[in-house]
């Protein structure tokens, strides 16, 4: 009896210490989580602001350079606006959603490439506009990295959950699957026994 009570009181003190620390890895987890989204909504919300108010028909370019300067700046406005909150919002609801995280940075990424050239047509503008734009891409850019950093972070959990679950299947054999051949014609009828007389 008192080998039973010391192997339950061994066994509770064991499970209330992974306890604080699973508690403090899951509440740095939702920290992270949150000033990541906080960074992509500010950068968001101040990159929207400073497109909407881009005088791009008074930049100093030729008709072609205009119309695309001004399809950027519709698209990127499009993707903080319509876009990017969804997104935002999946992140927030599900926060180790590999697939959530993952399509929320490759948005960001997807968003890199036209703001810095955009930025880079607002050169012919204002410098007001160009530095607007250009904090504006840094701080999506350093939103972004702090999201890629967090994405591998929970990939490589979920690669380790995996190599666990895995570690813990059944292993098959190597010779392959049982097979059991099953004879259904009928067996050839016996012959009578003859009895011998004495």
């Amino acid at each position: 009896m008192k080998r039973t009570t010391w192997l339950l009181a061994v066994t509770l003190c064991s499970l209330l210490a992974l306890f604080p620390r699973q508690a403090a890895a899951q509440a740095a987890n939702q920290s992270d989580v949150a000033v990541i989204i906080s960074q992509v909504s500010q950068a968001s919300s101040d990159a929207q602001r400073d497109v909407a108010h881009l005088r791009i028909d008074k930049w100093k370019m030729e008709g072609d350079e205009r119309r695309r300067a001004e399809a950027r700046a519709a698209s990127i406005s499009r993707n903080l606006t319509a876009a990017l909150p969804g997104m935002l919002d999946a992140v927030r609801v599900a926060p180790n959603s590999l697939a959530a995280t993952f399509k929320l940075y490759r948005n960001l990424s997807a968003l890199s490439d036209p703001l810095a050239a955009l930025t880079d047509d607002a050169a012919n503008g204002s410098k007001e506009e160009h530095n607007a734009l250009a904090l504006d891409a840094e701080n999506l850019e350093r939103a972004r990295l702090a999201l890629g950093d967090r994405l591998e972070r929970i990939t490589a959990n979920a690669d380790a959950d995996l190599a666990k679950l895995r570690a813990g299947a059944k292993p098959q054999t190597a010779a392959g699957p049982k097979k059991i051949v099953i004879d259904d014609s009928a067996p050839a009828p016996k012959k009578p026994r003859k009895k011998t007389t004495p």
